[in-house]
Parts: structure tokens; sequence; C-alpha cells
């Protein structure tokens, strides 16, 4: 969701998809399957609760690797969104701002659930905070028209120009490109960022003339490595 949401799309991927599922799988399967090895809960001892008599299991390694390994994720997608929230004009950054609250809320009370840090026993305060996420996100629906308004009207524009479009961050590495400049390059996103820009294109010069200006307009001509039969071995753009 927060991949999709923030224009990461290009990340969500069968090969991705699969192995964030993994790791569910696993413990899903070890969760199941307890009662040959004990690997997700150990026996159960009995614990008083007043006049009531509760199991009270032991955490093995399974539950601790899903867990974490859930918790991970979580904040994976609450950072992608909390950096949306940092770039984004209303009124994108109160959408934003509303599914940081909305996601952050039963984490927190998820981690207050399962290590204890607050002094009532078997109490899932997880359930509890959820009740607040769902006020949030009413809000966010009414207010900021989350999901009816979907910031992704700049992202399309520059996907569907015939202009190459890439970006470099201050260490010249490519952060960003469009559709275009993938086939200019002949290479995939997923190939082309992260890379340095002088992979790319290697013009050593192109970097010094553009490095220290807001607005430049000139012709550079690229050698193609390996060019198709038929074609010119270069390639001309403005």
């Amino acid at each position: 969701f927060a991949l999709l949401y923030t224009n990461r799309g290009h990340f969500v991927t069968r090969r991705n998809i699969f192995l964030l599922s993994l790791f569910p799988a696993i413990t899903i399967t070890a969760s199941w399957t307890n009662d040959w090895h004990h690997l997700y809960y150990s026996l159960d001892s009995l614990q008083a609760v007043g006049p009531l008599m509760v199991r009270n299991p032991t955490p093995e390694f399974f539950f601790w690797f899903q867990l974490v390994t859930s918790y991970v994720k979580v904040l994976a997608g609450i950072i992608l969104i909390i950096l949306a929230f940092l770039r984004w004009p209303m009124p994108y950054r109160g959408q934003a701002g509303i599914l940081v609250g909305a996601s952050f809320v039963p984490l927190l009370a998820n981690i207050i659930t399962n290590f204890n840090l607050l002094p009532l026993p078997n109490l899932d305060y997880t359930t509890l905070a959820f009740n607040i996420t769902g006020l949030l996100m009413f809000w966010g629906l009414f207010q900021f028209r989350l999901f009816d308004l979907a910031p992704v009207a700049r992202r399309t524009v520059v996907e569907s120009m015939a202009d190459a479009v890439f970006v470099v961050d201050n260490k010249n590495r490519v952060v960003d490109l469009n559709r275009a400049a993938q086939k200019m390059f002949g290479k995939s996103a997923a190939q082309i960022i992260g890379q340095p820009a002088h992979l790319l294109v290697d013009r050593p010069e192109l970097i010094e003339k553009f490095q220290n200006v807001t607005q430049l307009r000139t012709e550079i001509t690229v050698a193609l490595p390996d060019p198709p039969d038929g074609t010119l071995p270069w390639r001309s753009y403005d």
C-alpha cells in the first residue's frame, strides 16, 4: 500500500510480493504445526487473573521472528509515507499525516502489548488502538478526501512525457527517471536508480557544464554502445 500510495509502484512486482509473503507463510505454518515442534509457543502455563485461570503461552523463536519481520515491514511503510509527508503540498500532506498516525498508533499499541510495557496484564491494546485508527481514517476520508484525491497527477504527467527525464541527487546518483529515459538508456528503472550518473552517460564535461547552473539548453551527441542493425551508431539530444 505504501509503495503504491507514494508513487513507487514499479517496486510492486510479483517477485517482490512473493518475497514479502515468504516470511509470513513460514511463521503461519510454524504456528499451525506448533504442537509438533513447540518453536512458536512452548508449553502453556496457567496464570490467575482475578477469579479466572488464563493460558499463558511462552513465545519462542518463530513468534519473535514474525514479530520482528512484521515490525520492520510496517515501519518501512510508515517511513515511506513520512517522506511523502515532508515533500508533498497540502492537501496531500494532510492525507499522509493521517496515514502516518493511523499506522503508527496500532503499531505502538502492539509493541506495548507484546513487551508488557504497561501494568495491566492480558490486555491486547492493539484492538483498542484500531478504534483510533478508524476515527483517523474517517477524518481523513472527509477532511482530506483520502483515496479520492490521489497525489499522482505530477507523476502521471512525467511518466507519459515523450521527453526523457532523469533526476540525480547531490552525489550524482540517479534517484528517478521516466519511461522515456528508460527507453533512451535501454535499461529498466530498477537497473538504473541508485547508480552513478556517469555510468549512464560517460561524459564528465557534461557534469561540469550543468553542475552550478539552474537552467541551460544545449545539444549533446551520445554514442550507442551496441546500436541495432541499420541504425546510426549515435543519438543526438536537445
